[in-house]
């Protein structure tokens, strides 16, 4: 098996966080990299959108140049001064509504406070049609744990979702479906 975003020989993958054969020493893609990235180039077709298509990336992530050939990227982070990005709050987006036909996220949403209101602000950003792919750190047949504040033994996180409750927060911001693909959510905004 190769790194679907660079094709490297997975043979050559590095350790991260413990977990062998995460990482791609190439492109330095993790495995929820390679999944959103799958996940998206399955269901880009789906947009029924030219090839133009508007995309915004919340945080940079490895496969950010790969993204470029095929859509119209924008990259959102609150990180001042880099490269090819937009600086903003997620849950104040310095975008029109309806600007993007896909929003990509992956790991940011456990990162962030009010996760109800950067969700209904992805919403609002979306076309009719549109679809965002996010995943987060979830659990199969458990509630969401919140930890009440950033949580510094767990990466800064403000919880660690329960997949049932992640998929009731996309369909309680108005999306009118959500199919999980693993841990990556497919949520669509309706046309």
């Amino acid at each position: 098996m190769n790194c679907s975003i660079c094709g490297t020989d997975s043979k050559h993958f590095k350790t991260y966080n413990g977990r062998a054969g995460a990482r791609c020493p190439s492109c330095w893609a993790l495995e929820r990299h390679r999944e959103v990235f799958d996940v998206l180039m399955k269901n880009a077709l789906l947009t029924h959108r030219p090839v133009c298509s508007k995309l915004l990336m919340v945080s940079m992530d490895p496969y950010y140049s790969k993204l470029c050939k095929f859509y119209d990227t924008t990259v959102l982070t609150i990180q001042k001064h880099q490269p090819h990005t937009v600086c903003g709050d997620l849950c104040n987006p310095p975008f029109k509504p309806e600007t993007f036909d896909v929003v990509v996220q992956v790991h940011v949403l456990e990162h962030i406070k009010d996760d109800r209101k950067a969700t209904a602000a992805v919403y609002q950003l979306l076309r009719a049609g549109g679809i965002y792919i996010s995943n987060v750190p979830c659990r199969l047949n458990k509630p969401t744990d919140e930890f009440g504040a950033a949580d510094s033994h767990n990466h800064g996180h403000w919880r660690l979702y329960g997949a049932e409750d992640y998929s009731a927060l996309l369909t309680s911001c108005g999306f009118c479906s959500v199919v999980r693909d693993h841990s990556t959510f497919v949520a669509r905004k309706a046309p």
